[in-house]
């Protein structure tokens, strides 16, 4: 609810401010796209599309330069949300060439800066779902399948351990875990003292 009603914000506000241009989608074509969920890119779409260097593609990070700073997927730029729209941060998106992904924590400021980028023409515009979070839980740290998981669901699960070790291995802000090398209890064995054999003294024989 709380999204929708941001959403519906952003609308109202650019409709009355905004003079129109032939690129611009109106706000009811905004609505119909804000029901479905053909905006969102999943984690899984993300990750395959950074390994293979799309070269369409153009991820942003709509957090504020400390999150940024902090950690960040691999190619993506830094425009904060309240920043979106100036003359430099709209050339970077650059729609006419990119496809241009939005990121955050979470979805809702990702989806109102999708939300204003569709205003100003970008079609080719994603949010991705679920943000660094669902990230974190499908890419970094995947939970296994189930005993009872499919083929599909197995092969996702590889796809999904194969990728985090990708982006561990080439982000200075995650470190592979440690693992703990279990050593084996060290049992002190009691010493045996070997006492050397006495010689036995042959008894001298009598005249």
């Amino acid at each position: 609810m709380k999204q929708l009603f941001l959403f519906f914000s952003v609308i109202l506000f650019f409709g009355c401010t905004k003079k129109s241009s032939k690129k611009d989608i109106y706000p009811e074509q905004l609505l119909l796209n804000v029901t479905n969920n053909e905006r969102y890119a999943s984690t899984d779409q993300v990750a395959d599309w950074i390994i293979n260097q799309d070269p369409s593609l153009r991820l942003v990070d709509v957090r504020e330069h400390l999150a940024f700073d902090a950690f960040s997927l691999p190619g993506a730029v830094n425009i904060p949300f309240e920043k979106l729209l100036t003359e430099e941060n709209k050339a970077m998106l650059d729609c006419e060439r990119y496809m241009v992904v939005f990121y955050s924590n979470d979805d809702l400021t990702a989806a109102n800066a999708w939300m204003l980028a569709r205003r100003i023409g970008c079609h080719n515009a994603y949010v991705m779902q679920g943000g660094l979070n669902r990230w974190t839980d499908t890419i970094l740290r995947p939970a296994p399948p189930g005993e009872t998981a499919s083929a599909e669901d197995i092969e996702l699960y590889h796809f999904r351990k194969a990728a985090g070790q990708y982006f561990i291995g080439g982000s200075g802000a995650l470190s592979p875990e440690k693992y703990e090398v279990v050593r084996q209890p060290v049992t002190t064995k009691k010493k045996i003292v070997v006492k050397p054999k006495q010689k036995k003294v042959e008894e001298e024989e009598g005249c």
